[in-house]
């Protein structure tokens, strides 16, 4: 990350989960790995989440439609509070 890359953080579940579950929820899950990530790391909370992104767990492509769609739904809504309250 120092170098500039980026973070793909899988929290949004690709299953039925994901037409359930609140943003507040997938946010707290990525907002722990950054304090962990930053905590054993050279670079900062801020910087981790400047070069970061939300997506869906791996195989999204192979779910029903309504599943997929929420999914992503959820990943942009995710995405959404986290930038909302720490950036």
């Amino acid at each position: 990350m120092a170098d500039g890359g980026l973070l793909a953080w899988g929290v949004v579940p690709n299953d039925d989960r994901a037409l359930s579950l609140a943003p507040q929820a997938a946010a707290a899950t990525l907002l722990d790995g950054v304090r962990a990530l930053a905590a054993v790391g050279a670079v900062g909370e801020d910087q981790i989440l400047a070069q970061s992104y939300v997506t869906p767990a791996c195989g999204t492509g192979a779910l029903p439609v309504q599943t997929a769609e929420a999914c992503l739904r959820l990943a942009a809504s995710t995405s959404e509070l986290v930038r909302a309250t720490r950036m």
